[in-house]
């Protein structure tokens, strides 16, 4: 019988390696700029050609390597970071994988330069689906130069599953900015098609901050730092009114190491409670320093997830280092712990009233004919504020209206809160999302203006100046075009600013930059969640963001107006996602309350 099972060829090898290594050109630069960190560089520069696609190169002064230690660093399972089993618990540095570059030289077309500074001449190195078609002296600087060019070009089936250049370049935009935030003390630079894109010099670490995030964030940063025996924890936090729907400005780093955790997540959220609209999420920019042996960075293969040993005491300790940063800066109220709640005794008390005084109308005659019900002052004058202006829609059907005046003809509504209208109805009572509902509005009035390539825009008074970062400026370019038929009349001004010249029909006029931010957070995680078209997450995404604006009382006027076009859509009972914009709490309910 034949022997069915084989040991794989190396370059076979690799190339499943880099299955889980490398999945697209930001993954490559992730791993060479991560080597390039830990070789002690103090200068890093990217060159990008076509997304990465056709080109990633990351050149930098650290200490370079030999002619052996070149060759050994191709060769799978090699690394200059672990002797023993036992250092993989005392890993303090950060591409020590063995795979990275193996994975690398396996799915490309690779050129390797290096030179320490005890050589007179650097070596060549070019690789070619990991055969080395190439070995030289050369003269080059201290430091090590890697081209990586046509990547998976021996895999058509993982080149045709790249995204669009755009797509890959903000993909690579996020790593770079992620590495470049935890190392202050390095001066990155990226170059894009021949032309620098982002240079930023060794700095501090707000100020490095501040370059890769905007200047916006100068004012918007508090600073937070406790030292405990499990974890020293520092960085800032956003103020509230930098808050956004969408997800992208949270940022944890454990030992330097960028991570995802949704569980530490929860827990700086819990501390801006009652500080930010629910369903928002704060910017953060925070670092853990923590013993290696605390920590397992090996359950994912991108090493984005980490395993704490005390998950529960690092949630406590930085939920309650937030709150106490927050509250220092007076952004929320300090707790006082030895205060008595029932000992509190107001300070400014309201004067006692005197009782009021009955006016009896000794002439008024029941009986006598009714006089005419005095009509509401300056009914005449009233005019929609600009978020309920609305350009056109389609009548609703008679069926729709019929639903309408039996639901809310004739009735009072009033508002609790900013969040719901009430109204009596024949059952009980009929409570409305009024966020929910006007996000319903938004969504179907955009689909329009999308088919129907119709623009919604309203021109600003003044051109207003958004300064975005570098993931947020390319996204705005790709959808341009889209955008425009949205409302949002924009043109670039260079250096990562655009010119907001209009803003969609119903938004207000003084909230065009947290407007436009809100959008980009929005799209960014509806891409994230839902494998929809284009066009629809688009559609939500502004409608989404128009909506949350919204944070005020609003007239009787204004009420029914909404109400109106809610039941003008085509689903007035849930909103794009799926969540419920109206509820009947009916008598039986009711009389359970009492």
């Amino acid at each position: 019988m034949a022997e069915i099972i084989q040991v794989l060829p190396d370059s076979v090898a690799n190339q499943i390696a880099a299955g889980e290594v490398i999945q697209r050109p930001a993954s490559v630069l992730k791993e060479l700029m991560e080597n390039s960190i830990d070789s002690g560089a103090s200068r890093i520069e990217i060159h990008i050609k076509e997304a990465g696609k056709n080109l990633i190169q990351v050149i930098d002064n650290g200490s370079g390597m030999s002619e052996i230690d070149l060759r050994l660093a191709i060769e799978r399972h090699a690394t200059s970071k672990i002797r023993k089993a036992e250092d993989l618990f005392e890993i303090r540095s950060m591409g020590f994988r063995g795979e990275a570059l193996p994975s690398i030289v396996s799915v490309s077309q690779t050129e390797i330069k290096s030179k320490t500074a005890q050589q007179e001449t650097g070596v060549l190195l070019s690789v070619e689906g990991s055969v080395v078609s190439k070995q030289e002296a050369v003269v080059c600087k201290d430091g090590t130069s890697i081209r990586v060019k046509n990547l998976f070009y021996n895999i058509p089936a993982r080149r045709k599953f790249l995204k669009s250049n755009q797509v890959e370049f903000k993909h690579i935009l996020e790593q770079f900015q992620r590495s470049a935030m935890a190392f202050p003390e390095i001066h990155f630079e990226l170059i894009q098609d021949g032309k620098t894109y982002l240079q930023l010099p060794a700095s501090n670490r707000k100020q490095r901050i501040i370059g890769i995030m905007g200047k916006r964030f100068n004012e918007a940063l508090v600073n937070l730092k406790e030292e405990t025996e499990i974890a020293n924890i520092h960085g800032f936090l956003g103020k509230p009114e930098i808050a956004k729907k969408g997800r992208g400005e949270q940022y944890l780093f454990v030992n330097d190491r960028f991570i995802k955790s949704p569980y530490l997540h929860h827990a700086i959220v819990g501390a801006y409670q009652d500080l930010i609209p629910q369903g928002t999420n704060p910017s953060y920019f925070i670092f853990f320093e923590v013993e290696p042996d605390s920590i397992d960075i090996n359950i994912h293969p991108t090493k984005t997830e980490i395993k704490f040993a005390d998950e529960h005491a690092i949630y406590a300790i930085l939920k309650s280092v937030a709150r106490r940063s927050l509250g220092a800066n007076n952004i929320s109220p300090s707790l006082d712990f030895d205060r008595i709640p029932s000992l509190d005794i107001p300070m400014n008390r309201t004067p006692p009233q005197a009782a009021p005084e009955i006016e009896v109308n000794k002439s008024y005659d029941p009986f006598s004919s009714p006089r005419e019900t005095p009509k509401r002052q300056n009914s005449l004058d009233f005019e929609l504020p600009p978020m309920l202006q609305q350009v056109p829609m389609e009548v609703p059907d008679s069926k729709q209206t019929e639903i309408a005046i039996e639901a809310f003809g004739g009735s009072k509504f009033f508002q609790i809160g900013y969040k719901y209208l009430v109204s009596k109805v024949k059952s009980g009572l009929m409570l409305v999302n009024i966020y929910r509902a006007f996000e319903r509005i938004l969504y179907e009035q955009n689909v329009h203006a999308l088919a129907n390539e119709k623009n919604l825009s309203q021109k600003q008074m003044f051109p207003e100046l958004v300064e975005l970062n570098a993931v947020e400026y390319e996204q705005a370019i790709e959808m341009k075009d889209q955008l425009s038929l949205l409302g949002f009349d924009y043109e670039s001004m260079g250096s990562h600013t655009i010119s907001i010249n209009g803003i969609p029909t119903l938004a207000e006029q003084s909230e065009a930059t947290q407007l436009f931010h809100n959008l980009l957070s929005e799209f960014r995680e509806t891409e994230q969640k839902e494998q929809l078209g284009k066009l629809d997450r688009l559609a939500k995404s502004v409608a989404r963001a128009e909506a949350s604006g919204f944070r005020r009382e609003l007239k009787h006027e204004e009420m029914e107006d909404l109400i109106d076009r809610l039941f003008a859509c085509e689903q007035p009972n849930y909103t794009p996602t799926g969540k419920t914009i109206m509820s009947i709490m009916n008598l039986d309910e009711l009389d359970q309350r009492f």
